[in-house]
C-alpha cells in the first residue's frame, strides 16, 4: 500500500459511485509520423522494430523513435497491410488486400493469384513446425516452399474445410490451427477435425487465435472468448465481464493476464475477473484491432482510426477531479487500518476506497458536513482509531 500511497499525486471524493481508473498509454498516430491512424496488425520483429501494418498507408517500421514508410512504391503487394508475420530465417511476411509480399531486409517481393496464391486478400499467416508458410486467404489456404519462396507443387492442402474463408492461423508444435466462418479446424498428421458450436465454442466464426505461456489455445470469435486446452472449452461473455462479444486480437502480458481487444475496448483477464478499458480510461479509440506484447513488457495497441498506443505497466495511476477528488490540491495524504486512503486538501478531506488499485467509492467531509476548516494540511491517525 505505500507504493500505492507514492504513486497517488491527484486522487479522489465527493460520493460513493464507480470510477474510471486512467491508464496513461502513450499514443503514436499521424502527427508522430505514423502513416495512417487505422490499424491492423503490429509485429515486432527479432532484431526488435516493431512494424506496423495499416489501412491505405502500407507498412511502417518504427525503431522508437522515427517512422519508416513502406508502400507500393518500395514494391510492398498493396496499401492495406493486414497480416505481418517472421518465419524462422527471419524473413518478414506480409498479407495485404491485393497479394502477398516477403521482405528479405533489403526489398519486396510479392506473390499473388498469378503465381498460384488462392487469393490475392491475405487475412493470416503462420509458419507449421516443418518450416512451411501457411498463407490463409478469403478463398482458401497456399503453402509456401520456404526455400523456393513459391507456392508449393508438392505441398497441397489436401483436406476441406467448412469454409473457404481463413481469418486466423496458428502453429502450435505439431498443429495447424485453422479459423473459419464455420468453425475452428485442427489440423494434425494430415487429420482435420473441426469445432464448433455443438462442441462448446461461443460462435463459429473464428476471428483470432493466441497461444499462452503454458502452452493453452485462446480463440476469439464474433460473439465471446474461448479457452481450448486438454480436449475441454471454456467460454466468456458479455455475462462474465468481457467489455464486447466481437474479440478481435489476444495478447499476454508479462503478469500473465490475457489482453483481449474488442470492437468495443479491451478487457484485462486475469483468469478469474475482467477489468475493462475504454476511451474513459484512456484509449485513444474504443474500436481495437490488434493487441501485442514486446520484448521489453509493452503492451501495444492497434486501432481502427485512433493510431497505436504503448503500455509500460509503469506509469502513475492518477485520481482527479474528474474522478471524483474534492480538490487536485492535495496537502497530506494517509492510510488507516482498513486500507483506505484518506487526503487532505484545500476544500476537505477525501475517504478512498481502493481495492487492488482500482478506486471502487469515495467520500468526501468539507465545512458543509462539520469540518472546521476545508483546508487539511495534516492527516494522522491515533493509536485508538
Amino acid at each position: 500500500m505505500t507504493k500505492l500511497i507514492l504513486s497517488l499525486l491527484l486522487l479522489v471524493g465527493v460520493a460513493t459511485q464507480s470510477f474510471a481508473q486512467q491508464f496513461h498509454f502513450k499514443s503514436y498516430s499521424l502527427e508522430q509520423g505514423l502513416s495512417r491512424s487505422g490499424v491492423y496488425y503490429i509485429l515486432q520483429d527479432n532484431s526488435g522494430f516493431l512494424w506496423i501494418g495499416t489501412e491505405g498507408g502500407g507498412v511502417c517500421k518504427f525503431d522508437g523513435i522515427k517512422f519508416i514508410n513502406y508502400t507500393r512504391h518500395n514494391g510492398l503487394a498493396a496499401e492495406n497491410v493486414r497480416v505481418i508475420f517472421q518465419d524462422d530465417r527471419n524473413v518478414l511476411w506480409f498479407g495485404t488486400s491485393n497479394g502477398l509480399s516477403y521482405y528479405n531486409g533489403k526489398s519486396f517481393t510479392t506473390i499473388n493469384e498469378d503465381d498460384g496464391l488462392a487469393d490475392n486478400f491475405v487475412r493470416s499467416i503462420t509458419q507449421d513446425h516443418e518450416g512451411n508458410i501457411w498463407i490463409g486467404t478469403n478463398r482458401g489456404i497456399s503453402i509456401i516452399d520456404p526455400d523456393e519462396k513459391g507456392i508449393s507443387g508438392k505441398l497441397k492442402v489436401n483436406f476441406t474445410l467448412p469454409h473457404m474463408k481463413i481469418r486466423s492461423l496458428l502453429a502450435q508444435g505439431d498443429i495447424v490451427w485453422i479459423g473459419t466462418d464455420k468453425g475452428l479446424c485442427k489440423f494434425q498428421d494430415n487429420n482435420i477435425t473441426v469445432l464448433d458450436k455443438s462442441d462448446g465454442l461461443s460462435h463459429d466464426l473464428i476471428l483470432n487465435m493466441y497461444v499462452d505461456g503454458k502452452n493453452k489455445l485462446w480463440v476469439g470469435t464474433q460473439n465471446g472468448l474461448n479457452l481450448v486446452h486438454n480436449d475441454t472449452i471454456n467460454s466468456w461473455g458479455l455475462g462474465e465481464g468481457l467489455i464486447h462479444e466481437r474479440v478481435r486480437s489476444i495478447t499476454e502480458d508479462n503478469y500473465g493476464q490475457i489482453w483481449i481487444g474488442t470492437s468495443e475496448g479491451i478487457s484485462i483477464f486475469n483468469g478469474n475477473d475482467f477489468r475493462s478499458l475504454s476511451e474513459i480510461n484512456g484509449l485513444s479509440n474504443d474500436r481495437i484491432r490488434c493487441v501485442t506484447n514486446d520484448q521489453f513488457g509493452n503492451i501495444w495497441v492497434g486501432t481502427f482510426f485512433g493510431g497505436i498506443m504503448r503500455y509500460n505497466h509503469q506509469d502513475f495511476i492518477s485520481y482527479t477531479p474528474s474522478e471524483g477528488l474534492v480538490s487536485n490540491q492535495i496537502l497530506s495524504i494517509n492510510e488507516d487500518d482498513q486500507g483506505d486512503i484518506i487526503v487532505g486538501t484545500y476544500d476537505g478531506v477525501s475517504k478512498m476506497k481502493i481495492r487492488d488499485n482500482e478506486l471502487i467509492g469515495s467520500k468526501t467531509v468539507n465545512l458543509e458536513n462539520g469540518l472546521s476548516s476545508n483546508s487539511v494540511r495534516t492527516v494522522f491517525k491515533d493509536e485508538r482509531s
